[in-house]
């Protein structure tokens, strides 16, 4: 469950670099990403602090089962919108929740066979763990908007029962 592991994280150091290892080497800083010739993406993202927020929710999928990271563009639209590529201004930030922050239930769920995403959430409901004073405490969000990381695949029915997320790589 996830004070279990979120002990074994806090409190095995064997625990907690099978976590963290895969993370860390694969967002290394000298890391490429295609079609970004001149290194802008790549500046950008560390100077937003992103990049470490990538370290981050690679953690939490693998650590958790699976975490999304909530991607802040200025697009015009909100965050249930659909994003509207065609009028991204900015990349701004990159939020982390873990699974257990997330609420899913089936009207949720993409149900459209012919959709890329069927099988998917086609929204997230989040309940941040730390909500500042007259927050709002709960708020919706369009996949579009989101960067998922599961942890290791398990079987369909098994997902489905673990609120659409896969199993902790601590798990086995």
């Amino acid at each position: 469950d996830q004070v279990m592991l979120h002990e074994i994280y806090r409190g095995d150091g064997i625990g907690r670099k099978i976590v963290d290892q895969i993370a860390n080497d694969m967002w290394r800083e000298d890391f490429k990403l295609e079609g970004d010739t001149d290194g802008e993406v790549n500046k950008l993202l560390f100077k937003t602090g992103i990049q470490q927020e990538l370290i981050y929710l690679t953690k939490m999928a693998r650590l958790f089962g699976g975490a999304i990271g909530v991607i802040g563009l200025t697009d015009g639209g909100s965050l249930e919108d659909p994003v509207n590529e065609g009028s991204i201004d900015s990349v701004d930030y990159l939020r982390v929740y873990d699974r257990w922050q997330i609420t899913l239930d089936a009207t949720d769920i993409e149900t459209d066979n012919q959709d890329p995403n069927f099988g998917k959430p086609r929204t997230y409901q989040i309940t941040p763990l730390s909500v500042g004073v007259g927050g709002s405490s709960m708020f919706k969000v369009h996949h579009s908007r989101v960067i998922r990381m599961d942890g290791n695949k398990i079987s369909e029915l098994d997902y489905i029962n673990n609120n659409y997320f896969d199993d902790s790589v601590l798990q086995v």
